[in-house]
């Protein structure tokens, strides 16, 4: 019996054991399979995108890989890399303008240039110091397709300035740059470099994608040189070497290098470093009397480069290309021997425009970027600056400021006018305001203004108010509409009623896509384009506002032109009364609205508008004037200029371009402004039956004699190219047309 009972405890015990035996066996090869599979998904994820950014869920079926031998893992992720990255850079570069010429660069193949197969890759160096726009120059090469960029290859060596030979760390400093120029990441100093911050390579738009979901990769040379030599162009900025040192890079034959140095007016240089607490203590960075010697240095010890390497070296001062930024950096990369490329323009185009953020951030409008020193230090701090700089500004061509007057005025003009319009600097912009009707060319009238460089534009601010015209003061509304207008060309964003208008525009988004500013950040940053604490300091960034208003009448508001602050000036645009019923006769939305679609309450506003600019124009001579929407249309260029004028802005080459594009043929919908001007207006001509035109003529009769519309007193009149403008005045101002 207790035999029995034994052997049967020794066969469950037996039993038991091969089933944990047969269990674990089984978890080996779960674990072996999954790790297996996550290896597949490694590969088919940076095949399916190239951009190498894997998803969530991907990144967490990662985490059984502990299991594996982590060497061969890193080799599977490797190989797939590198493989999916030359595949790319081989796309990228099909269509691309090789130099055919000089220096081993004449066969214009990829291959002659990418180091992984034998090829000398092009090598663009740009020397500069802190806070002198080298990120911004940096980031122009780094927009080159097929670019592998160095940020600040000298990171590790922190706050100082490598200035000659004697110094302990320029065989160091020289032996780290020519290291990573030839790809080559080995050794205890690049160790240093790669271990200093996982940031390193943040800017490297190529290599960060890969960085970001493996840290550790982007330290291991194993992956690093093969990934490099992939690149037929290489990049590099160095902000800690100066040009003493830097020019002997240009000695070695084997680097083949080009070196820029970019040169900024110590004042500007010096105030934006004020801003930064890592400068402070740091000789190499908050001493005025240090920067500007190295400034005197470097310009003798550039003639003497330029003599020995006039195709090699070149100096480029950092007010020059913001002032100018695409002819400068057409010219730039030229020397460099690269072409001006398509996405070297889109990067000019988003990046050259408006102030964005924060201050390491090379969104900037290129205008004013390099002169904000004249509103940010004191008369004193510039006075400092200028007395420690005096040889080294004579040298590079910058102007002395020599009392606190000339820096508000002769000095530096441009500067000084952007600042005294923008509101983030206590300015006034300059407002211009577009008063009319629904369908009545006004979204034409106000993209010319749009296209104005340095506008915001408010499209239409009260379409949350609904269709109906806001007639007089009378009307409830009157008050919260005037309210409205004037806080959103003060920029603020605040309130109930702004957070109705707001959550309007965030379900039509058309009413900011006119703004081209603004939406532009709009599709960068979605999240932050409906939020008030946004908008408010983007708004006050812009010397220019302009608004096209369609939902008030006249009599409302011209009150605007009372409030002194606003310095507004207004125009309101008229058109022929069966042009505008015409067009409003294809918008569902207007049927069932008398302000909309009856054209004896349309003309009535026509005619109490003629009044009402008569008042305007005797009360505001020079801020208030009409516009008749034909007039424009038949003359674009010069109705153009003459309304600019009026408006006190200049005929630029922007608003030539907008209207060479915009006024010789129809292009779109209804809402497009392509249309071909001449014909424009007159499409009621063809659209309309005789019997309509003539219920429009017959109650609107007053308001056509008023604003010069001549009637068609029969059909045959219409098909023989009918004229139906003729003079007419404002009995205040009779030359006004």
């Amino acid at each position: 019996m207790f035999r029995r009972v034994k052997l049967l405890s020794v066969k469950t015990i037996c039993g038991i054991c091969i089933i944990f035996l047969l269990y674990f066996v089984w978890r080996a090869k779960l674990w072996t399979t999954g790790n297996h599979i996550t290896e597949r998904i490694i590969v088919q994820t940076s095949r399916r995108k190239p951009d190498l950014e894997l998803s969530k869920n991907t990144k967490q079926t990662v985490t059984p890989s502990k299991a594996l031998d982590e060497n061969s893992t890193i080799c599977i992720g490797i190989q797939d890399i590198i493989a999916n990255q030359r595949e790319r850079i081989s796309s990228e570069m099909k269509l691309f303008k090789y130099p055919a010429s000089g220096n081993n660069q004449s066969t214009k193949q990829l291959s002659d240039f990418t180091p992984e197969t034998g090829g000398i890759p092009i090598r663009s160096v740009v020397i500069s110091t802190w806070r002198s726009g080298s990120t911004f120059f940096g980031d122009i090469l780094n927009s080159v397709p097929g670019t592998f960029y160095y940020l600040e290859p000298l990171m590790n060596f922190k706050f100082i300035q490598i200035r000659n030979e004697s110094d302990l760390k320029a065989s160091l400093a020289l032996s780290n740059i020519k290291k990573l120029l030839q790809c080559d990441y080995s050794g205890t100093s690049i160790k240093e470099y790669l271990n200093y911050k996982n940031t390193i390579f943040n800017r490297n738009t190529r290599l960060w994608p890969v960085c970001k979901q493996n840290k550790k990769l982007c330290k291991h040379p194993d992956f690093l040189t093969p990934f490099c030599r992939l690149f037929p162009l290489q990049s590099m900025k160095i902000v800690r070497l100066r040009l003493p040192l830097a020019g002997k890079l240009l000695d070695d034959p084997e680097l083949n290098v080009r070196i820029a140095l970019l040169v900024r007016d110590p004042r500007g240089t010096l105030q934006s470093r004020k801003h930064k607490e890592w400068c402070i203590g740091h000789e190499d960075c908050d001493n005025p009397s240090t920067l500007c010697q190295d400034l005197v240095t470097e310009y003798y010890e550039a003639q003497l480069l330029r003599k020995k390497y006039p195709k090699r070296f070149r100096v480029v001062r950092y007010e020059d290309l913001s002032l100018n930024p695409y002819e400068m950096t057409k010219e730039i990369l030229h020397f460099y021997g690269l072409p001006m490329h398509p996405e070297v323009i889109k990067f000019l185009n988003t990046h050259t425009k408006v102030d964005i953020a924060y201050f390491h951030s090379t969104y900037r409008n290129s205008k004013s970027a390099p002169f904000h020193w004249i509103k940010d230090l004191t008369y004193e701090e510039i006075d400092t600056i200028q007395n420690g700089c005096s040889e080294a500004m004579k040298l590079w061509g910058y102007k002395k400021a020599t009392n606190f007057s000339i820096l508000n005025g002769e000095n530096n003009q441009s500067a000084k006018q952007l600042s005294d319009l923008t509101p983030e600097t206590g300015g006034t912009p300059i407002r211009s305001l577009l008063f009319t009707t629904t369908r009545s060319g006004s979204t034409f009238f106000g993209d010319v203004l749009n296209s104005m460089p340095g506008n915001y534009h408010h499209y239409e601010p009260l379409s949350h108010f609904g269709i109906d015209q806001i007639r007089n003061e009378s009307d409830l509304k009157a008050s919260l509409a005037l309210s409205h207008i004037k806080k959103l060309l003060r920029c603020d964003y605040s309130g109930i009623n702004m957070q109705e208008y707001l959550n309007n525009t965030e379900t039509k988004p058309f009413l900011f896509e006119h703004n081209t500013r603004l939406w532009h950040s709009c599709e960068l940053y979605p999240s932050f384009c409906w939020q008030p604490d946004f908008l408010i300091p983007f708004c006050r960034l812009f010397p220019l506002q302009s608004m096209k208003v369609i939902r008030v009448s006249l009599s409302v508001s011209g009150r605007l032109l009372d409030d002194l602050e606003l310095n507004v000036r207004m125009v309101l645009l008229i058109r022929d009364p069966r042009g505008t019923l015409q067009s409003r006769k294809h918008e569902s939305w207007c049927f069932g609205h008398p302000d909309c679609y009856d054209p004896p309450t349309f003309c009535q506003i026509l005619v109490a508008d003629y009044y009402a600019s008569q008042l305007l124009l005797k009360k505001y001579p020079n801020r208030f004037r009409v516009v008749r929407y034909e007039d424009l249309s038949l003359n674009p260029y010069e109705m153009t200029k003459e309304i600019l004028q009026f408006y006190g802005l200049p005929m630029d080459s922007e608003v030539i371009k907008f209207l060479k594009t915009h006024t010789k043929v129809d292009i779109g919908n209804d809402h497009s402004t392509y249309r071909n001007s001449k014909l424009a207006p007159f499409h009621w001509i063809k659209d309309l039956t005789y019997e309509e035109i003539d219920i429009i003529q017959n109650v609107c009769s007053e308001a056509m004699k008023l604003w010069g519309y001549k009637k068609a007193t029969n059909f045959s009149i219409l098909s023989n190219k009918f004229d139906p403008l003729l003079p007419y005045s404002l009995i205040e101002n009779p030359n006004l047309s």
